[in-house]
């Protein structure tokens, strides 16, 4: 993938059966972007430290390829993909996680009760 030309590209292997395939260029019908950077505290890191993996879009793409068969025959397939969009993520090292106070559950709109209440 070509992020800066907005291109995919593919390869295709084989042995000759006396067939001849091609296929169209790629056509991506849709990008999407990455997302907000997403940021995670974790004891994993030394504290102060940062590391991030880089942000990658994402894209719905498809090409035809197209085979004529020795007899003359020719079918034609569409290939399509979706590659996931991800956002940067970022581990940034603390010494101490903070406390998540425990939420009480709920149910629809209505907090439920606890079966010790009961």
């Amino acid at each position: 993938m070509d992020e800066r030309e907005q291109k995919l590209f593919f390869s295709f292997w084989g042995t000759s059966d006396g067939r001849k395939g091609w296929y169209d260029p790629p056509v991506v019908e849709k990008w999407f972007g990455a997302g907000e950077t997403r940021t995670i505290e974790t004891m994993d890191i030394p504290a102060g430290t940062t590391k991030c993996q880089s942000a990658h879009p994402g894209a719905n793409a498809s090409f035809t390829y197209h085979v004529r068969l020795a007899d003359g025959t020719q079918t034609d397939r569409v290939f399509t993909s979706r590659y996931r969009s991800l956002p940067k993520v970022c581990l940034v090292g603390v010494e101490a996680l903070p406390d998540d106070p425990a939420k009480p559950e709920t149910v629809g709109d209505e907090e439920a009760i606890p079966a010790s209440d009961l």
